[in-house]
């Protein structure tokens, strides 16, 4: 296998009794902690966790790299700093109360060097047990999209069980990003689809393997969880779609693939909010109906001819239709 640089960006907030296992899983990597280049952004910790850090940064000083931010940006902003130091070939973010198992960045590198992808997606599991698993590449592990044609494209970007909007199922090419010029949503929850949508219609060539390669820990309790159950942060999923819709009408591609990229908005503007909050047990407040149904009506008009309306599934046409019907 050609070396590779990996550049792994992991954000850090208050972070002081997970964070070793994060580290660990990383530094004991198979493809050799010199092939990596671990960029810690602390986001104005105040627990422990700097202190965690220095140690790592001490034991590898050529491999590790620390980044204090005076303020706390949340996560969207400690990866765009990431970003902003990141001179691997590939970049890939790590969550720091999660873990990948050993093996992942030799087999997402083994897909890379036989697949020559831009993008590579991945499964997460919440059962630690796929740490302990001894993981093997073979041909039927994974998929290739090439994703050179206007028709290819079009079938790909909708399909939502190939790819999704979560930063860490994936890793990226390098100059791939530097062509998006994407970066996270900044301040906000829910920051992650500014970034990731874009890559589906930037990545030339996409492979996808099932294998369960990144440990996501479920924590109730954790500081994002604690945050995204506050009903009132919705509005920056709302905020985080809008600047979406923006970016992706400033590309020179927007009109070929106009409707996806309007159905997308659709989906997540008006059912998505309906699904986080049912499922925390709110319901959608009438002033949030009426700022999406006004939104929509005054930034997708004709939302109504998109081609692939009647493909989703019926209830959420239904609802669609319901909330955003003038």
């Amino acid at each position: 296998m050609e070396k590779v640089k990996i550049s792994v960006i992991v954000p850090c907030y208050n972070v002081e009794d997970r964070v070793r296992e994060c580290l660990d899983s990383l530094i004991s990597q198979s493809i050799g902690v010199e092939n990596l280049e671990l960029i810690l952004v602390d986001d104005a910790s105040i627990d422990g966790t700097v202190g965690i850090l220095k140690e790592y940064e001490e034991r590898f000083p050529e491999q590790v790299m620390i980044i204090l931010c005076e303020e706390n940006g949340r996560q969207g902003k400690a990866r765009n700093i990431g970003m902003s130091y990141a001179s691997g070939d590939w970049i890939s973010f790590v969550d720091a109360d999660d873990k990948i198992h050993h093996k992942s960045f030799e087999i997402l590198m083994d897909v890379a060097e036989q697949t020559d992808a831009d993008l590579i997606t991945l499964k997460y599991s919440s059962d630690s047990s796929i740490l302990e698993t001894d993981l093997m590449l073979m041909e039927d592990s994974y998929r290739v999209f090439e994703l050179l044609g206007e028709d290819e494209r079009k079938k790909f970007v909708l399909r939502e069980d190939l790819i999704n909007n979560s930063c860490t199922q994936k890793v990226y090419r390098s100059d791939m990003i530097q062509r998006s010029g994407a970066r996270y949503a900044e301040g906000v929850c829910y920051e992650e689809p500014l970034f990731t949508y874009p890559m589906r219609y930037f990545a030339n060539r996409v492979a996808v393997t099932d294998l369960p390669l990144y440990f996501y820990h479920l924590n109730p309790n954790g500081t994002i969880n604690q945050t995204m159950s506050n009903p009132s942060t919705i509005l920056d999923h709302l905020s985080v779609q809008l600047q979406l819709l923006e970016f992706m009408r400033k590309q020179n591609f927007y009109q070929t693939y106009r409707h996806e990229i309007e159905l997308n908005f659709l989906h997540c503007m008006v059912y998505e909010p309906y699904i986080f909050l049912t499922r925390r047990g709110y319901e959608v407040p009438e002033s949030l109906l009426k700022k999406t149904r006004d939104l929509v009506n005054r930034l997708v008009p004709d939302w109504e001819n998109n081609v692939f309306l009647n493909l989703i599934p019926e209830d959420e046409q239904v609802y669609i239709r319901r909330i955003a019907g003038k």
